[in-house]
This record gives structure tokens, sequence and C-alpha cells, in this order.
């Protein structure tokens, strides 16, 4: 696991760099990474400009403060139950972006209109049945929606991206929002056809292998 201060001090960038791209609003949203005992996440209603290190809140994946003197984000029980689900995932980032939250406000899913959101989430995108902010029910709700993919959206609500690593978190919280504007802009002008079950088949299992560089 990353060293716990540089952790602390990614996510504070993190935040930051989640408002200066307009994906979140006021003290909205929310990250988190896995640690050796459970997690780090943001503090609850608390500006990012304001963040300071000992801010952030480790959590065990019981959902147990184990370090910090903030309450943590009301949104803990969603990334406690993501991390317990998926072994794969060990950063999380939450969102308020205008053109997703839009969509999780239809109550749609983010049908995969381009072999880009394939690449990068993995397929279609779905959204999450709602339920009260903070809720048990939300959790699971949305880690139902999630599945083994890498992004989901919130019903009247927002978005969730998911990596193995922040970084790569925040790169999908932004494309998020890009293949979010682009369905829309998609169905307004009558088309944004859906690619098939097969399609994405072939994406996943072809071009998502020769995309990028191998890692070492």
């Amino acid at each position: 696991m990353i060293d716990a201060f540089i952790t602390r001090e990614k996510m504070i960038k993190a935040c930051l760099l989640l408002a200066e791209k307009k994906l979140v609003q006021g003290t909205g949203g929310n990250i988190s990474v896995r640690t050796e005992q459970g997690f780090l996440i943001t503090p609850s209603g608390i500006d990012y400009n304001d963040l300071s290190l000992s801010d952030m809140v480790e959590l065990s994946l019981k959902g147990e403060i184990i370090k910090g003197e903030r309450t943590p984000s009301v949104e803990k029980e969603i990334h406690r139950m993501i991390f317990e689900l998926r072994e794969d995932v060990n950063a999380i980032v939450h969102t308020h972006s205008i053109y997703a939250t839009a969509i999780a406000s239809a109550r749609r899913d983010m049908d995969a209109i381009t072999d880009n959101q394939i690449v990068i989430f993995g397929g279609n995108i779905r959204v999450a049945q709602y339920a009260p902010i903070g809720s048990k029910e939300l959790a699971a709700n949305i880690a139902m929606a999630l599945g083994d993919g890498y992004g989901a959206l919130l019903a009247n609500h927002g978005g969730i991206c998911v990596a193995d690593t922040l970084k790569e978190a925040m790169f999908r919280a932004e494309m998020l929002e890009i293949f979010a504007k682009t369905f829309i802009l998609a169905k307004s002008a009558g088309g944004g056809i859906p690619l098939s079950d097969a399609e994405i088949h072939t994406v996943n299992t072809d071009v998502r292998k020769r995309y990028g560089q191998k890692k070492l």
C-alpha cells in the first residue's frame, strides 16, 4: 500500500482537481483510497480548499474509525461496501458532475454509444435505484449497479467511478462526464445508437487488451 502521508496528499490534490474541473460543487462528492487496515476517506462537509492531511479519516472495512478526529463522509457506507466486495478496487471517486447527474436524475442507464466508453468502463453504465443519501440501501443499490464494471450512476444524485489507483479513478470520473455529455447530445440529435452486446464483447475481449501500455 502507498504511504499514508503520500496518500492523504494525493487525495487533497484530487479533491481540488475535482472542483477545478467542475465535477463537484461546494463540499459535494467524496474520495477514498484503500489502506492496509481499511480505507481513507474525505471528511463530511469541509470545503476542499480548507482540507488538511489530518482531515482524512481512516475506517476499517467494518466501518469503524481507526484514525482521525473528523466525521467521515456521509457516503462512507458506499465506499466500505465497494471495497469489501471488489478486491480489485483500491480507489473510489464520487462526483456531482452536471451531465452525469442529469442522466442519473432521469433514472436511466447510460448505454455505450461509443466504443471508448467500453474501453474505459467495460460497457453500459447502469443507474442504481434511488435510496436516501448515506443509507445502507443506497450502498447496496450502487454495488449492484456497479457489478464488475468501473462506473455507475446514483439516481437523482451523481456518479461514482472505481479503479486500481486514484489517478485512474480520477481519469474515469472526468471521462464519465464527457461520455454523459456525448450521450445527451446524441440523444437530443435523435441518435445515439447503443452498441450491441456482441459489439461490447468484442471490444472487451479484443480492443481493451491491445489498448494502452503493458504493465511491467
